[in-house]
């Protein structure tokens, strides 16, 4: 699977970043579906070598096969 998308953050505070992105996923498989989708997310810096990431989206194009909802916390 092929994946391509933009990316759009800010540093928001000095400890707060936030943005968000569209992607497309191309097919792999002859009977493959290719799919588009954004997520929305951020990163918040408790100090210099720790941070906590976050990150929501979803996919619009053929969503129920490719990305119903996704979401990521570390």
């Amino acid at each position: 699977m092929l994946i391509f998308g933009w990316l759009l953050q800010r540093k928001v505070t000095e400890k707060l970043t936030l943005g968000g992105g569209i992607f497309h996923l191309i097919a792999d498989a002859i009977n493959g579906v290719d799919g588009t989708g954004f997520n929305v997310g951020g990163m918040y810096d408790f100090d210099d070598h720790n941070h906590l990431l976050f990150s929501a989206g979803r996919g619009f194009q053929n969503a129920s096969v490719t990305n119903l909802c996704s979401w990521y916390l570390g």
